[in-house]
């Protein structure tokens, strides 16, 4: 098992970055193991700082990266003081391959067919669905032989009106399940969102179909279902395959981050829950969730959630 003597190591590539340095000191979670933070995100800030608007989400979240080159640093940054070895990287898949590029030791990179790359429209765009999706889940078959991704990363077609068991997506679950790599699903409605649809949609009981559909996939519902973490709860204790990641629930609201592990915790399922932190566009979210987390967890549930447990989905070393 590794532990973390963890000192920042990173510069900044391009010298120095906005609001990104920091002089304070490492910290080291109880358990002293080096966690995987299963839910990370390359996203063109330019694109998202259009859904949300800076002074109203920095006084939530704290400071909003306003470029790609900023975003990088400051989530290494954050990564580095608090001993996080590897993230699962999924998002715009061009920066997705470029913060792989840099840093091939620190990210793992993810599939995710509905963020679109450069000649993919939409999951919203009508035009998504007429491409040939059994073509290009072989080509995503083809991608993970040959080591560009290593699984299939959050699917978010809930947000653009579609529900979790949607089946145009079954061809890139059907590539997922023969490589024997995760999938992973948005699920829950985030701080109540205004979208139509957004919590029946991103409902966790759907994934039954899939877990159903698919018995050999590793599925993680991201977030752990949020207000329906009980109903997530409820499908895990059917379908073994299903596990969670408990991002946003881990700096959203603490006394319901804290009843949803006490939930996973009466029903017997600490050792499918999962580290995420879903740093979207404010890179300082993953010291919150890695400090909530270990606050929240015994020792030994600690190194399961934060380590052990990723190393089991993902087939990585302990």
């Amino acid at each position: 098992m590794l532990l973390v003597p963890f000192v920042i190591t990173h510069a900044f590539a391009g010298g120095s970055v906005t609001n990104a340095k920091s002089n304070a000191p490492p910290f080291l979670i109880r358990s002293g193991v080096a966690p995987i933070d299963v839910h990370m995100h390359a996203i063109d800030p330019i694109v998202w700082n259009e859904k949300f608007p800076r002074e109203k989400h920095e006084k939530m979240f704290g400071h909003q990266c306003m470029d790609a080159e900023e975003h990088l640093a400051m989530t290494i940054q954050a990564m580095d003081r608090f001993g996080i070895q590897k993230g699962i990287l999924q998002g715009h898949l061009h920066l997705v391959r470029q913060w792989v590029e840099r840093y091939p030791n620190r990210f793992i990179p993810a599939f995710t067919p509905e963020f679109g790359d450069t000649n993919l429209p939409p999951v919203a765009d009508p035009k998504f669905l007429a491409l040939d999706h059994e073509a290009l889940a072989q080509k995503f078959g083809r991608d993970l032989d040959s080591g560009k991704y290593k699984l299939l990363g959050e699917l978010t077609h809930p947000f653009s009106g579609f529900p979790l068991n949607w089946k145009p997506l079954y061809p890139y679950l059907r590539v997922a399940e023969k490589h024997g790599v995760p999938a992973l699903f948005h699920t829950g409605d985030p701080m109540e969102s205004t979208l139509a649809n957004l919590g029946a949609n991103s409902n966790p009981s759907l994934l039954a179909d899939v877990a159903r559909e698919f018995p050999q996939l590793k599925i993680v519902a991201c977030k752990g279902g949020l207000e329906n973490n009980e109903k997530l709860i409820g499908v895990m204790t059917r379908y073994t395959n299903v596990w969670a990641d408990v991002s946003v629930l881990n700096w959203e609201n603490d006394e319901d981050f804290q009843s949803a592990i006490q939930r996973f915790r009466k029903a017997g399922l600490m050792d499918r829950v999962l580290f995420g932190s879903d740093q979207c566009l404010w890179p300082e979210l993953i010291g919150r969730a890695v400090r909530n987390t270990d606050a929240f967890l015994t020792k030994e549930e600690a190194t399961k959630v934060f380590r052990l447990n990723a190393c089991r989905l993902l087939g990585l070393s302990p």
